[in-house]
């Protein structure tokens, strides 16, 4: 996970168990007991770990700042997990300013950065949540009803994604607060075989507020927690998921992208998409 210097994480060990119909199906153990792990975890953090945070810290500001800061931790540890026997990972880029602050610190006027990923698989967020300790996400409605993650989303005060005024009039606060926000702009996962489309919302949140943007390009072979495969469906090798954080784009270069806030977010939406979709499958 980034930390102060440009960063290249060492690919860890592929490991296999054996014949390759035995190292698929620890696999396959491994993946539901992740899954089984996951939600049992949002339930112990809404019934115990939550409502006790909220008796010792009566300040909601402290507190959804400490909420977003233990999911950035727990969500560490559950790489870990899944790190074991499940998958591999790297990041790489700069994790680290020239001025030496992280790559996601507010920029000169204090305004929070804007994280932009392409999102080929469902668990994208679970990475980017713990590279950025803290941050902010926008997430589908349906979390605020879902048992094992209601909880979280409403302690955390993500943003929810059903109504594109309130999405866009949040996240520009959040950014204007100094927040960093993790958004992907097409919405839902990329479908395999078809071109990224980005919605022009993340850019026009960036230009409005003043915040720099940070893309971050991942991409995961084989190809697994896709738009159309289920938890299920273990790939024979064992996937490599690498994120690699890009050059921030800084609000100051905005102006020179066109005159009018729409010029500039079209143009920024189309910059940060030529970066992303090369590697999109």
């Amino acid at each position: 996970m980034p930390g102060s210097t440009r960063q290249e994480q060492a690919i860890p060990t592929r490991r296999t168990f054996g014949p390759t119909w035995l190292d698929r199906l620890v696999r396959f153990t491994w993946t539901a007991m992740s899954f089984t792990l996951f939600g049992i975890g949002g339930l112990v953090l809404g019934i115990v770990v939550f409502p006790l945070l909220a008796l010792v810290v009566r300040d909601k500001d402290r507190r959804e700042r400490m909420t977003r800061r233990i999911v950035s931790q727990l969500f560490r540890a559950f790489i870990a997990i899944m790190a074991m026997v499940g998958l591999t990972y790297r990041v790489t880029g700069d994790a680290a300013r020239a001025d030496g602050q992280p790559v996601n610190a507010p920029n000169d006027a204090g305004v929070g950065t804007l994280v932009i990923a392409n999102h080929p698989t469902l668990i994208d967020v679970v990475f980017l949540l713990a590279m950025f300790p803290g941050a902010v996400s926008v997430v589908k409605r349906n979390h605020w009803f879902n048992p094992f993650t209601m909880a979280t989303v409403r302690m955390a005060r993500y943003i929810p994604n059903h109504d594109t005024t309130q999405l866009l009039g949040e996240a520009e606060a959040r950014l204007r607060a100094g927040e960093c926000l993790v958004l992907f702009p097409e919405g839902t996962r990329t479908v395999p075989g078809t071109p990224a489309r980005f919605r022009r919302g993340a850019a026009l949140a960036a230009v409005r507020a003043g915040a720099d943007v940070l893309p971050v390009h991942i991409t995961c072979e084989p190809l697994i927690l896709d738009k159309h495969s289920p938890w299920y469906q273990v790939p024979v090798r064992r996937p490599h998921l690498a994120f690699d954080l890009l050059e921030r784009i800084p609000a100051k270069d905005y102006g020179a992208l066109g005159d009018s806030e729409r010029a500039q977010s079209q143009a920024l939406t189309q910059k940060v998409q030529s970066r992303l979709a090369a590697g999109v499958k």
